[in-house]
């Protein structure tokens, strides 16, 4: 039983927590509306894959412009800033930017994961406790399989586990939102 004492504390508890409930789904609800679209209708920015070998990194949209540096892995994350057109402005891991034909980029998600002094820990289930699969080295390309909160399933080659999503360049921390 509540004695008269806490009745207002818990009016007070319960209306905080409609607030903050509301509060973030009025948040969710205008990230979405207020997202920005390119050309192609998808939102941006937006994270993609490198399709061919090689690929140049031209400082315009166009043949025209001069190459900036060539990609020569193919599944490289990049990230798509702008579009115009049939050519994608893009980011890649080191921060250069510059324009890709649309056609050498791929929607299948990769990542690459960040420089570290030592190997990443690759877990059968999205815990710090769980089985290690496989230790994996920086700057290893892996494909991107889903993610939960702070852990992404990812694949390398036959191997495929959970990773922490701060350790991955190439997935933003609201995508994937978790599943009720």
């Amino acid at each position: 039983m509540i004695s008269v004492f806490f009745k207002p504390q818990i009016a007070l508890f319960k209306a905080g927590l409609i607030g903050l409930v509301l509060t973030s789904v009025l948040s969710t609800i205008s990230y979405a509306e207020t997202q920005k679209r390119g050309d192609s209708g998808l939102p941006l920015p937006r994270f993609v894959s490198i399709k061919g070998n090689p690929v140049n990194l031209r400082q315009g949209p166009g043949t025209q412009y001069p190459a900036l540096l060539t990609f020569r892995r193919i599944g490289w994350p990049v990230e798509i800033l702008d579009e115009n057109s049939n050519w994608r402005k893009i980011r890649d891991y080191d921060g250069d930017t510059g324009w890709i034909q649309a056609n050498l980029l791929r929607g299948k998600r990769s990542v690459v994961l960040y420089q570290n002094p030592t190997a990443y820990k690759l877990r059968k289930r999205p815990d710090d406790k769980a089985v290690i699969t496989a230790y994996l080295q920086p700057g290893i390309i892996a494909e991107l399989e889903e993610c939960r909160g702070e852990w992404c399933d990812i694949r390398v080659d036959e191997y495929r586990g959970w990773i922490p999503r701060p350790s991955l360049w190439g997935v933003y921390p609201h995508e994937f939102p978790d599943k009720d």
